[in-house]
Protein backbone atom coordinates (compact mmCIF):
# COMPACT_ATOMS: atom_id res chain seq x y z
CA UNK A 1 0.00 0.00 0.00
CA UNK A 2 1.24 3.24 -0.87
CA UNK A 3 1.33 6.38 1.81
CA UNK A 4 -0.15 9.46 0.20
CA UNK A 5 1.34 13.03 2.08
CA UNK A 6 -1.11 15.25 2.83
CA UNK A 7 -0.25 18.59 1.84
CA UNK A 8 -0.76 21.61 4.21
CA UNK A 9 -2.30 24.12 3.07
CA UNK A 10 -1.56 26.99 6.17
CA UNK A 11 1.48 29.23 7.09
CA UNK A 12 4.86 27.95 8.93
CA UNK A 13 5.81 29.95 11.78
CA UNK A 14 8.59 31.64 9.86
CA UNK A 15 6.02 32.96 6.90
CA UNK A 16 3.98 34.65 9.50
CA UNK A 17 7.03 36.33 11.57
CA UNK A 18 8.22 37.78 8.39
CA UNK A 19 4.96 38.75 7.42
CA UNK A 20 4.76 40.62 11.05
CA UNK A 21 7.78 42.30 10.96
CA UNK A 22 7.04 43.29 7.83
CA UNK A 23 3.69 45.12 9.32
CA UNK A 24 6.07 46.32 12.10
CA UNK A 25 8.79 48.06 10.21
CA UNK A 26 6.00 50.22 7.73
CA UNK A 27 4.06 50.88 11.28
CA UNK A 28 7.49 52.40 12.60
CA UNK A 29 7.97 54.01 9.69
CA UNK A 30 4.43 55.63 10.01
CA UNK A 31 4.64 56.82 13.46
CA UNK A 32 6.67 59.82 12.73
CA UNK A 33 4.65 60.75 9.71
CA UNK A 34 1.69 60.62 11.74
CA UNK A 35 2.89 62.90 14.22
CA UNK A 36 3.99 65.50 11.72
CA UNK A 37 0.33 65.75 10.35
CA UNK A 38 -1.06 65.71 13.92
CA UNK A 39 1.79 68.69 14.78
CA UNK A 40 -0.09 70.30 10.91
CA UNK A 41 -3.31 69.73 11.96
CA UNK A 42 -3.03 72.04 15.56
CA UNK A 43 -1.34 74.54 13.57
CA UNK A 44 -4.09 75.01 11.16
CA UNK A 45 -6.78 74.51 13.75
CA UNK A 46 -4.98 77.21 16.16
CA UNK A 47 -4.76 79.72 12.64
CA UNK A 48 -8.78 79.13 12.15
CA UNK A 49 -9.50 80.08 15.78
CA UNK A 50 -7.09 83.20 15.57
CA UNK A 51 -9.03 84.59 12.71
CA UNK A 52 -12.18 83.83 14.10
CA UNK A 53 -11.23 85.89 17.46
CA UNK A 54 -10.26 88.39 15.72
CA UNK A 55 -13.46 88.66 13.52
CA UNK A 56 -15.38 88.61 16.60
CA UNK A 57 -13.54 91.64 17.79
CA UNK A 58 -13.44 93.59 14.43
CA UNK A 59 -17.24 92.74 14.33
CA UNK A 60 -17.48 94.05 18.29
CA UNK A 61 -15.56 97.02 17.16
CA UNK A 62 -18.09 97.80 14.13
CA UNK A 63 -21.46 97.72 16.41
CA UNK A 64 -19.40 99.34 19.61
CA UNK A 65 -17.83 102.15 17.31
CA UNK A 66 -15.08 101.39 19.94
CA UNK A 67 -13.21 98.73 22.17
CA UNK A 68 -13.81 98.18 25.85
CA UNK A 69 -12.30 100.59 28.03
CA UNK A 70 -10.67 98.13 29.70
CA UNK A 71 -6.86 95.88 29.79
CA UNK A 72 -7.94 92.89 27.63
CA UNK A 73 -4.52 90.88 26.73
CA UNK A 74 -5.94 87.68 26.11
CA UNK A 75 -8.97 85.63 25.64
CA UNK A 76 -9.68 84.58 29.35
CA UNK A 77 -13.08 84.79 30.95
CA UNK A 78 -13.35 88.72 30.70
CA UNK A 79 -12.34 88.78 27.20
CA UNK A 80 -14.73 85.75 26.02
CA UNK A 81 -17.34 87.92 28.01
CA UNK A 82 -16.68 91.02 26.22
CA UNK A 83 -17.00 89.28 22.71
CA UNK A 84 -20.16 86.94 23.59
CA UNK A 85 -21.98 89.89 25.29
CA UNK A 86 -21.84 91.85 21.94
CA UNK A 87 -22.41 89.23 19.30
CA UNK A 88 -25.66 88.13 21.56
CA UNK A 89 -27.24 91.80 22.58
CA UNK A 90 -26.38 93.20 18.78
CA UNK A 91 -27.44 89.67 17.04
CA UNK A 92 -24.52 89.92 15.13
CA UNK A 93 -22.84 87.19 13.31
CA UNK A 94 -19.87 85.51 14.02
CA UNK A 95 -17.63 82.19 13.31
CA UNK A 96 -16.67 82.38 17.32
CA UNK A 97 -18.66 80.08 19.09
CA UNK A 98 -17.62 80.47 23.15
CA UNK A 99 -18.95 77.18 25.00
CA UNK A 100 -19.72 77.74 28.49
CA UNK A 101 -16.41 75.81 29.76
CA UNK A 102 -14.31 78.91 27.31
CA UNK A 103 -16.21 81.56 28.53
CA UNK A 104 -15.19 80.17 32.07
CA UNK A 105 -11.79 79.44 31.52
CA UNK A 106 -10.52 80.90 28.57
CA UNK A 107 -10.38 79.44 24.70
CA UNK A 108 -7.34 77.58 24.61
CA UNK A 109 -4.89 76.42 22.71
CA UNK A 110 -3.94 72.37 21.91
CA UNK A 111 -1.12 73.55 24.32
CA UNK A 112 -3.21 74.56 26.96
CA UNK A 113 -2.32 78.38 26.38
CA UNK A 114 -4.76 81.12 26.26
CA UNK A 115 -4.89 83.01 22.47
CA UNK A 116 -3.43 86.58 23.53
CA UNK A 117 -5.33 89.39 22.18
CA UNK A 118 -4.13 92.89 21.41
CA UNK A 119 -6.68 95.97 21.09
CA UNK A 120 -6.30 99.70 19.31
CA UNK A 121 -7.71 101.01 22.48
CA UNK A 122 -4.78 102.62 24.14
CA UNK A 123 -4.84 99.75 27.35
CA UNK A 124 -2.11 97.08 27.56
CA UNK A 125 0.44 96.94 24.99
CA UNK A 126 -0.91 99.36 22.97
CA UNK A 127 0.18 102.70 24.50
CA UNK A 128 -2.16 105.28 22.65
CA UNK A 129 -6.12 105.22 22.14
CA UNK A 130 -7.50 104.14 18.77
CA UNK A 131 -5.07 105.19 15.74
CA UNK A 132 -5.66 102.35 13.57
CA UNK A 133 -2.39 100.87 14.91
CA UNK A 134 -0.79 98.87 17.38
CA UNK A 135 2.75 97.46 18.63
CA UNK A 136 2.78 93.65 18.49
CA UNK A 137 4.96 91.29 20.42
CA UNK A 138 8.94 92.00 18.85
CA UNK A 139 7.90 95.54 19.13
CA UNK A 140 6.93 95.38 15.06
CA UNK A 141 4.11 98.07 14.52
CA UNK A 142 1.25 97.12 12.50
CA UNK A 143 -1.24 99.01 10.94
CA UNK A 144 -4.87 96.83 12.30
CA UNK A 145 -6.80 97.29 15.17
CA UNK A 146 -6.94 93.91 16.27
CA UNK A 147 -4.00 91.18 16.53
CA UNK A 148 -4.29 87.78 17.91
CA UNK A 149 -2.44 85.09 18.67
CA UNK A 150 -1.37 81.30 20.47
CA UNK A 151 2.11 81.60 21.86
CA UNK A 152 2.37 77.70 20.25
CA UNK A 153 3.92 74.97 21.58
CA UNK A 154 6.99 76.26 23.42
CA UNK A 155 4.26 78.46 25.34
CA UNK A 156 6.50 81.54 24.33
CA UNK A 157 5.90 84.81 22.66
CA UNK A 158 7.26 86.15 19.81
CA UNK A 159 8.76 82.58 18.84
CA UNK A 160 9.24 81.06 15.50
CA UNK A 161 6.53 78.64 16.23
CA UNK A 162 3.74 81.38 17.12
CA UNK A 163 0.62 81.45 15.22
CA UNK A 164 -0.71 84.89 14.59
CA UNK A 165 -3.02 87.09 12.42
CA UNK A 166 -0.54 89.58 11.19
Amino acid sequence: MTRRYQLNRGFTLMELLIVIAIIMLIAGFMLPVLSQVRKASYRAQAREIVTQIAAAWSTYYTDNRSFPDVDITQMDEIGCAYVNTNLVSNGSVSMLDITRKESREGIKDHWGGIYQVILDNGKGLDNEGYDGQITVPGGQVIQRSVAVWSKGADGQSGTSDDIRSW
